[in-house]
């Protein structure tokens, strides 16, 4: 059953990850981490990826899905966002394949930097897709 996130969510730091069997984005938060909510669109500020390796490891040897990686960041807002004009959303899209890819990349294959490698990723989550970049480039 899918809780829909409230808007009471929004400037709490969270855990976001895409929930294949509800179709949307889940949303932990607190400590431990809880189920907050369900988001079809939302975005992060102050954001960082994060992959759990002995979650990836246990993918690749049963070869079925469990939730071992996602988006750290507190959360700004939700539902669609539009983005600006100049940014060029094909090269900014994130995919993160635990089979073939130890850590989340950009679409021409690049990883993109872990927790303390950059100021700030800013992460924006819109229906099955992700895209992340600089806050500088906001």
């Amino acid at each position: 059953m899918i809780r829909l996130l409230t808007r009471g969510a929004v400037g709490q730091r969270v855990f976001v990850y895409r929930n294949l069997r509800e179709k949307c984005w889940s949303v932990l938060g607190g400590k431990p981490h809880r189920l907050l909510g369900h988001a079809g669109s939302l975005a992060l500020v102050g954001a960082w990826f994060s992959v759990g390796v002995g979650g990836r490891d246990r993918v690749r040897r049963e070869g079925r899905k469990n939730v071992h990686a996602g988006a750290n960041g507190q959360l700004v807002s939700l539902g669609p966002l539009e983005l600006p004009g100049d940014i060029d959303l094909e090269e900014m899209k994130v995919t993160y394949n635990p089979v073939l890819d130890d850590f989340f990349v950009w679409s021409n294959g690049m990883d993109l930097p872990r927790k303390g490698e950059t100021d700030s990723l800013v992460v924006v989550m819109n229906r099955e897709q992700c895209y992340a970049f600089s806050a500088r480039a906001a």
